[in-house]
């Protein structure tokens, strides 16, 4: 007897489920092939020895299933398009954009009606501002259309599903509908707006010669234009502001994107000899007024007026992301409260949070000329301040008051001016009492030397809170405040009392902490980096580092 082979013995087994099993078999032996070309080889003879006259239809082939499934094709049209305004608004975030714009943003949040096609864009620092901006729309999209909105379609992404915009569609009794993961096909009315809204910026910003920080102007530009010219969507029978609002919109007002003009000056902002108009740069169109918004080429200020004579046909002369870089940089941080900020950290710095010292040392060194990168930066601090508002200090209730400090230092950390930075923070009954993060008056020559002298900046400290504890009674004059130290050289350094050649140009003042080890006042202990808490006044950590090291601060 002839032994089966794999497939003909599954063919047999299956006999019941796949129907005709010469069918099937002739299937798995042509190497899985489709019901097509199995066809053509029976009715044309392209074999010879198949004993088959027609093809018939199984129903499933687990090979075929496992190895060559497709996805479901989709329609090109929805079968349950709204009925009315507002019934169906798609939603989609655009970004980030790789350069943002003068105010600081980099996304866009996109709502579209599903009957009239009339599109809402909001530009967004962030995605989560995107909750804001829905209720933002809600509110004039149903105050201009006498309508409800009733379902918000978009994917999952988790400005979409994040508990605030839950709670704001349950309170108002909108229902969401969510694409399944991986198919933005599914939400082809938001996703398609985006590319048209894109296209249309990317071509006016070519075409008036300006830099891609003006990609937020030609984005609202982009969106005004497009509610008011005919769309295929609706038949190109009207444009969505038509089917909006019921009005055919004016169109005699349009101008060209980026072109020049001159703008009036209203007689109570100039003076008898002033010129009456200030040249302009034309960036759109006014959301709240009938009037035009323009941007001053002098002062780069932004100015909504409707007086003013375009000039169509004239355009920047060159490419200002291509040459002018300090101009744009300095455009880009004009209206920045980036000092306001600093000042803020710095104070809660100062009063609570000891693990800021660091960062906001950092920051406050470009207070004078800040670029985007430092706002960035400080943005960063912000938000790890609204992940830790519940964070202080807190200290424990002992009989006796215990006091220690702790010092360290960068090595040439400022790597223009290669200066180091001291930090110090003193304990007491599990709390911080006192830190400090500060750059080096001079450079240091090796770490031995930086970390001297931050030792000695800490010593001074240390002589000081001595000096109040015993006003109050809670420290013996005779007890020693005990300093920690994670390089063995300075502690060496500063219990050595002989000259040493090596250090016979580190400043007198420096060597103070020589003098208070000699006089008993202070003991130096040295102790690992691991568990050194001044190690986060003077860098920038690892996260899991800065985690353990906050903990021991009692934050």
């Amino acid at each position: 007897m002839t032994p089966m082979t794999p497939d003909e013995a599954n063919a047999a087994s299956s006999k019941d489920r796949q129907g005709d099993t010469t069918s099937y078999l002739w299937h798995l032996r042509l190497g899985h092939i489709g019901r097509g070309g199995l066809d053509a080889i029976v009715k044309k003879s392209y074999g010879v020895g198949i004993d088959m006259t027609s093809v018939k239809q199984w129903e499933l082939c687990d090979g075929c299933a496992l190895g060559k499934q497709t996805r479901v094709s989709y329609m090109k049209s929805s079968p349950n398009c709204a009925k009315q305004v507002l019934e169906v608004v798609h939603s989609d975030v655009c970004g980030p954009m790789q350069t943002p714009t003068f105010g600081g943003k980099r996304y866009f949040v996109t709502f579209i009606d599903d009957k009239s096609h009339f599109c809402a864009v909001y530009l967004l620092r962030n995605k989560s501002e995107v909750t804001a901006k829905f209720a933002e729309f809600v509110a004039f999209a149903e105050t201009q259309t006498g309508k409800r909105v009733q379902t918000l379609r978009s994917d999952n992404g988790g400005e979409y599903t994040s508990g605030a915009i839950a709670k704001f569609c349950a309170d108002r009794g909108i229902v969401q509908k969510f694409t399944p993961p991986y198919t933005p096909q599914l939400n082809g009315v938001a996703e398609r707006m985006n590319r048209t809204l894109v296209e249309c910026g990317r071509c006016m910003l070519e075409h008036a010669g300006l830099p891609k920080t003006y990609w937020g102007e030609a984005v609202m530009t982009a969106t005004f234009l497009r509610n008011r010219c005919p769309i295929r969507a609706i038949s190109h029978d009207k444009s969505p502001h038509q089917a909006w609002t019921g009005k055919k919109p004016p169109l005699a007002n349009l101008k060209v994107f980026g072109c020049h003009a001159y703008v009036h000056v209203p007689k109570a902002k100039r003076t008898k000899f002033d010129a009456r108009s200030v040249r302009c740069r034309f960036l759109g169109y006014s959301e709240h007024e009938k009037a035009y918004r323009f941007e001053e080429l002098e002062s780069s200020r932004v100015l909504v007026s409707r007086d003013a004579q375009f000039m169509e046909d004239v355009f920047d002369s060159g490419r200002r992301d291509y040459h002018q870089r300090e101009v744009v940089h300095e455009d880009t941080m004009k209206n920045v409260p980036y000092r306001s900020a600093v000042g803020a950290l710095m104070y809660l710095m100062v009063a609570t949070r000891p693990d800021l010292a660091a960062a906001v040392g950092m920051l406050s060194q470009f207070s004078a000329d800040p670029c985007p990168t430092h706002w960035q930066a400080l943005k960063r601090v912000l938000r790890y301040l609204q992940a830790t508002p519940t964070h202080g200090l807190e200290f424990s209730r002992e009989d006796s008051v215990s006091m220690c400090g702790y010092s360290d230092a960068d090595w040439a950390g400022d790597v223009e001016s290669r200066r180091s930075t001291s930090g110090y923070a003193f304990m007491m009954n599990g709390g911080c009492i006192s830190w400090r993060s500060k750059k080096q008056r001079t450079v240091a020559l090796s770490s031995t030397e930086a970390e001297y002298m931050a030792l000695s900046e800490a010593t001074q400290e240390a002589v000081w809170l001595k000096v109040f504890l015993c006003e109050l009674g809670e420290m013996a004059s005779d007890e020693a405040v005990k300093i920690y130290e994670d390089n063995q050289g300075s502690i060496a350094l500063a219990k050595n009392p002989q000259f040493h050649k090596r250090t016979k140009h580190i400043d007198i003042r420096y060597h103070f902490v020589r003098e208070k080890v000699e006089d008993g006042q202070v003991v130096l202990q040295y102790v690992s980096t691991t568990d050194m808490l001044a190690d986060i006044m003077t860098k920038a950590i690892a996260a899991v580092q800065f985690s353990v090291l906050r903990t021991k601060y009692s934050l």
